[in-house]
């Protein structure tokens, strides 16, 4: 019963962290709006003078999403999972094991750029995919894949758990 409770408040809490990001990303888009009026404007007065509208300067923005694997004694699931430069992972355990997501080739976890399991202790620790540690259930490691590829991962706890992240 206390898991299926803490599922359910997982699921409440990231659920309110989506709702949270995307109305933060309405209130970015638009909080720069600017009207502007332009009261008694007079042609007649200066005739050599030419009013030109001009279109709106639009900043271009990326949308970051974020994807959820989930993972148990069963494996990742999805298994396969594609996304684009710069998206975030989030893998969360539902399972009753420990799990460790980390990039592939065991033991090392070496194949995603500048990963390797000896920059776990280290200030590098952030910039490699890798949870450099265990997560119980409920708990959750997040990753963003800044490197376009095919990067396979596994399970450092459980190394026959695999998968693919290809980042477009």
């Amino acid at each position: 019963m206390d898991k299926m409770w803490s599922l359910i408040i997982g699921t409440l809490i990231l659920g309110s962290l989506l709702v949270y990001l995307i109305q933060d990303d309405y209130n970015k888009k638009t909080s720069g709006l600017i009207i502007k009026k332009f009261q008694n404007a007079s042609i007649e007065e200066s005739p050599n003078v030419s009013i030109q509208e001009l279109p709106p300067k639009e900043i271009p923005k990326r949308i970051i999403y974020e994807h959820i694997i989930k993972v148990n004694s069963s494996g990742f699931y999805p298994n396969i999972l594609e996304i684009n430069n710069g998206d975030k992972v989030i893998f969360v355990n539902i399972g009753d094991q420990n799990h460790w997501p980390a990039s592939a080739r065991h033991p090392v976890h070496d194949v995603y750029p500048g990963s390797n399991l000896q920059k776990c202790g280290t200030m590098e620790r952030d910039k490699i995919f890798d949870s450099c540690g265990q997560i119980a259930y409920g708990e959750i490691y997040s990753f963003v894949f800044n490197e376009i590829g095919s990067w396979k991962y596994h399970d450092h706890l459980h190394p026959s758990l695999t998968g693919t992240i290809i980042v477009n």
